[in-house]
């Protein structure tokens, strides 16, 4: 889990409000949890979860802005596992899942799947305060 002890830092390199970093860890731990219900990588998706939302590190001026950030969190994020030698094979999924996350649209091809659809639902979860129900 070196990966995610990276990722954490980079979160907190980017990410300085309160509120963000912290539904950021309660998404990752959500996700945590159904990677291990539904035998998926539990690192990729903890990784995949806290990073779905680091764009947010520059404000959004319009709709369409907050509309494209999983796209923009997306392309950050493979600058990021690139650079930190993630392995190649499990890096475009985990962007695949975070680029669809807010309205299910990628500017790459991908494969809807458990994997890739699972960081959207554990935002959701945690947007909507469902945590009982797990």
């Amino acid at each position: 889990m070196e990966y995610l002890v990276k990722a954490q830092d980079y979160l907190k390199l980017k990410i300085k409000d309160t509120y963000r970093l912290a539904h950021s860890y309660r998404v990752a731990n959500i996700g945590k949890e159904i990677a291990e219900k539904e035998g998926l990588n539990v690192e990729d998706l903890m990784i995949a979860c806290l990073l779905h939302d680091v764009s947010y590190c520059t404000p959004f001026k319009t709709q369409d802005e907050w509309q494209n950030h999983g796209r923009v969190s997306s392309k950050m994020v493979r600058t990021f596992l690139e650079s930190i030698d993630y392995p190649k094979e499990r890096i475009h999924d985990i962007c695949y899942a975070i680029a669809i996350h807010v309205d299910l649209k990628a500017d790459f091809d991908g494969e809807y799947n458990a994997f890739t659809l699972s960081v959207q639902e554990a935002d959701n979860i945690d947007r909507v305060g469902c945590l009982s129900f797990i």
